[in-house]
């Protein structure tokens, strides 16, 4: 089983600035991406250990601009930077929240667990 914490947090800041695993308390700074691996499985086992790790990642944008268009920017930022290493975005769905805006998006992918490589999954 793979950590991919790193790698997501590397490819989200390719597009967000402040990138998040929870939403902070205090005051963050906007537009936010906050994400979460909500799947790691074994996708293939070759001799006893795991070779590739199919992953399912949820990544929440969150603005509190006073319209929706920075979120919407945000986010479509983020998705490309996702698919681009890989991923497939599954879903994407507009949430409200109190006075913040926010996009709540899920990608699927298969990591090689030796080379690092992402594999879009079907």
């Amino acid at each position: 089983m793979i950590d991919p914490t790193k790698p997501i947090e590397h490819i989200i800041l390719s597009a967000c600035p402040n990138v998040e695993l929870t939403f902070p308390r205090g005051q963050p700074e906007f537009p936010l991406a906050t994400f979460k691996v909500i799947g790691n499985s074994s996708e293939v086992v070759l001799d006893g250990r795991e070779r590739f790790s199919g992953l399912l990642i949820q990544i929440d944008i969150w603005d509190n601009s006073t319209t929706r268009e920075r979120c919407e920017e945000t986010a479509c930022a983020v998705s490309d930077a996702m698919i681009a290493a890989g991923f497939i975005r599954t879903g994407a769905d507009n949430i409200d929240e109190k006075h913040l805006f926010r996009k709540t998006m899920t990608f699927r992918g298969t990591v090689d667990t030796k080379t690092g490589m992402i594999y879009e999954r079907s």
